[in-house]
Parts: structure tokens; C-alpha cells; sequence
């Protein structure tokens, strides 16, 4: 049974909308009305053979637009946080550490699975780093923060100084964090002190939205931008992580990594070439 409250999923997609409202309006919006305009100047000009042309458009669009509303719909966040605690090996007793960007909806329903532990989590928004405009409009509607609740400890960071001391958590998890950083020295960088802040044989955790080969039809332009799956899988082994396992989430749309900081012993045979 479900360790979390139920979710209005309509709600989470309408809030999946309003984030992305310019890619909804001028992107599908745009597209349906200058096809309609071309439909128009083609029926006065007597223009008959483009018409089917402007029908296909318009029900390409209207595909790509209704897919994104179910991908938003279907997305369940109680059943994404189970699945990143179940990787983590986190028990309601344990101590960890949630990036965030100060988005709050994803790390406040892990909170409610622990009973002594304690989760620190820890913004390193920046707005010259993480300049996404639908990351600014989902700051301003996070839920606000608990105050009070022993579990939950607040902190500031950034991508080059998470506020934590060496080695001192098993587990972090990190979801939709590092796309949001325009630059890969940026996004390499917060890996750094990821690894840094994990014990050794700790566990990162880390959920990404992707482009795969077969989603890139389906989904259309919410994927288009999105780096492959491979390219997160090569940065989390070049910051010296050790890929464990990964899975594809959301008909492909999202991929789950679970990567681990070696032990003294894997490092050396790394260093190795073993």
C-alpha cells in the first residue's frame, strides 16, 4: 500500500500546463492558428490543394497536444517518490540528502514516509544558472515550507557548494535537477559535490527527462531538446560514479538512474583499469 496521500492528478497536469503555457500557446496555439489562416487565404485564392496539407497539420498538432496532456495526466508523483526511495534503499529511519530548485512538491511527499529520519534538502537554485522560465513560475506556486517538522531540514546551496560536510549521507536523490542548468561544467560540477557529500558505497539517485529514439515521434516538440538517455549515463560516469541500474519512466518520456560512489577498493581498481 501507498506510504503517500492521494493525488489529484488533474491538478498536477493543469500545474504541468501553466509551467509550460508558452510552449501550449504559441507553440500548439500558433500553429493551429496560422494553419487556419492559411486555410483561409487558400479557400479565397481558390488554393484547393493545400488544404489537405493545413488538415494534416492541423491533426499533427492536435496529436502532439493531447499527448502532452496525458503525459501530464498520467504522471503519478506519489508512485515517482516510492520508486526513488525503493532505489535508494532508504528506510523510514534513515538519513538523506534532495537536491531541489526550490520546487518542494516531490521532496515534501518523500518527508512523509519517514518516521525518525531526516531529509536535508537543499536549493541550489541560481536564476543566471537555471534560467528556464517554467522553473521560475513552478518556484512561485511551491508549496510553502514546513516549519517545525523535526524530519525536514532547510538548507541553501549551490551547484558548486552543497552546505554539507565529506562523506556524511548514504543516499541523495536528485530529480529533474541537473537539465536545468544550461551549462555542463555547471551540471559536471554539482555531480562533484554530489559525490563528495555521499559515504562511500552511497547512493545517488537521479530522474531526468529524456529523448529516445522511440519517443521522439510520439511526444514531438516536449522531448526534441531533451539530451538522449546515454548522455546522463556518460556524465555520471565521468564525475566517477558507478551506473548501477537505470529504467525508463513515463512510456520513455523520463529515465531513472541509480549511480553509486565507489569504496576505497572499487576505486583503486578503477585507477586500475580493472
Amino acid at each position: 500500500m501507498s506510504q503517500f496521500a492521494p493525488e489529484n492528478r488533474s491538478i498536477t497536469a493543469l500545474r504541468q500546463v501553466y509551467n509550460h503555457w508558452p510552449t501550449y500557446l504559441l507553440g500548439y496555439g500558433g500553429g493551429a492558428i496560422l494553419a487556419l489562416v492559411v486555410a483561409i487565404v487558400s479557400v479565397t485564392r481558390g488554393w484547393w490543394s493545400f488544404i489537405p496539407l493545413v488538415l494534416a497539420l492541423l491533426l499533427v498538432l492536435a496529436y502532439f497536444f493531447l499527448v502532452s496532456l496525458w503525459v501530464a495526466y498520467r504522471r503519478n508523483e506519489a508512485e515517482e517518490v516510492e520508486l526513488l526511495l525503493s532505489w535508494a534503499q532508504v528506510k523510514p529511519t534513515d538519513s538523506l540528502a534532495y537536491i531541489d530548485l526550490g520546487q518542494r512538491h516531490l521532496a515534501l511527499r518523500l518527508v512523509s514516509y519517514l518516521t525518525t529520519g531526516k531529509v536535508t534538502i537543499i536549493d541550489v537554485y541560481n536564476p543566471q544558472l537555471t534560467t528556464g522560465a517554467a522553473l521560475v513560475r513552478a518556484r512561485a506556486y511551491a508549496p510553502p515550507l514546513l516549519q517545525g517538522d523535526p524530519r525536514i531540514h532547510w538548507l541553501d546551496g549551490s551547484c558548486d557548494l552543497l552546505p554539507l560536510p565529506d562523506k556524511c549521507v548514504p543516499a541523495v536523490i536528485m530529480p529533474y535537477i541537473l537539465s536545468e542548468f544550461w551549462q555542463n561544467g555547471d551540471r559536471e560540477q554539482l555531480l562533484r559535490e554530489v559525490y563528495r557529500i555521499l559515504q562511500p558505497g552511497g547512493r545517488l539517485i537521479m530522474l531526468e527527462a529524456v529523448r529516445q529514439p522511440s519517443n521522439a515521434l510520439m511526444f514531438g516538440p516536449l522531448v526534441w531538446g531533451r539530451p538522449a538517455a546515454a548522455y546522463w549515463h556518460n556524465t555520471l560516469t565521468q564525475a566517477d560514479f558507478i551506473v548501477r541500474k537505470e529504467k525508463s519512466l513515463h512510456a520513455g518520456f523520463a529515465q531513472l538512474f541509480r549511480a553509486d560512489k565507489p569504496v576505497q577498493y572499487q576505486s583503486r581498481q578503477l585507477d586500475l583499469g580493472f
